[in-house]
């Protein structure tokens, strides 16, 4: 296979599997304490796309200081190796410490919302049944003193919370965003319009503001399609188990990797 990694805008299937196949998995490396050690070793793999590179789940340190120092690992990857993606997660959860961000007017302007002096709201973010109690609370009394819930993708709070965090991390210089559970946070939202237009505002943005016009968008999925086009640039589960036999009480099950759905790429080529 000849890689290609030249890209700016829209990318093509090569320079898209240019990138996956030259991928790894670096969780927080942001907080990373061997960073001389870390860049070296991203060089001598050969590396060109660094997973989650950022990415908070519990809002443990302020906004300010969590992306200053993701733009600090941006610039210090990309000064050695300026074709490399970093990606950003933002997690399907929202905790009562966002209530401590003011929401951006440019956050506002892009929803047609008046710009208000406020934080965000934790809880016209999340997701609630019709008499108002948490619908679904993440990972409950695993972590004492902390509250998260799911977020609810049907409430404009929400996608301006998602919204907010993917352009922070466009800003810094990040390339591709993990969008977590999808079909968890998006369960309100029948047909995915509310969605769709959501990533769609954040590829506008980043065809403005990021590195090379781009972002990369992904999931914990098999693949969304929306009226034939997918929502995502490719998939981070792409694989299935099929029931294959019993066997003395055990249920075996083949796994097939690259199952996955099919349709028009945001990218604009089609793909199986």
């Amino acid at each position: 296979m000849n890689l290609n990694f030249q890209f700016d805008g829209n990318m093509s299937r090569e320079v898209l599997e240019s990138y996956l196949s030259r991928a790894v998995t670096a969780s927080s490396l942001y907080l990373t304490d061997t960073l001389e050690d870390d860049l070296r070793l991203i060089k001598r793999l050969g590396v060109k796309f660094i997973g989650r590179a950022s990415g908070i789940w519990y809002l443990t340190e302020d906004d300010a200081e969590h992306f200053a120092k993701s733009r600090a690992l941006a610039e210090a990857v990309h000064a050695q190796d300026p074709e490399i993606i970093l990606q950003a997660c933002v997690f399907e959860i929202v905790t009562k410490q966002m209530e401590t961000q003011k929401i951006p007017a440019y956050v506002f302007e892009a929803f047609g919302k008046p710009v208000e002096d406020r934080c965000f709201c934790w809880n016209d973010a999340r997701m609630l049944t019709e008499d108002g109690r948490v619908a679904w609370n993440c990972e409950p009394g695993r972590h004492p003193g902390k509250c998260g819930d799911m977020p609810d993708l049907n409430r404009d709070e929400a996608r301006m919370w998602f919204y907010y965090r993917a352009t922070q991390y466009i800003d810094c210089g990040y390339e591709a965003l993990h969008m977590g559970q999808v079909h968890l946070y998006t369960a309100e939202d029948k047909g995915l319009k509310k969605t769709y237009e959501l990533f769609g505002m954040i590829r506008d943005y980043a065809a403005k503001h990021a590195r090379r016009h781009k972002v990369l968008l992904d999931a914990h999925t098999h693949g969304v399609s929306v009226n034939g086009k997918l929502l995502l640039d490719y998939h981070a589960m792409p694989f299935t188990r099929a029931p294959l036999e019993h066997y003395e009480g055990q249920r075996l099950v083949l796994v097939r990797e690259g199952f996955c759905e099919g349709g028009e790429n945001p990218n604009g080529w089609y793909g199986e």
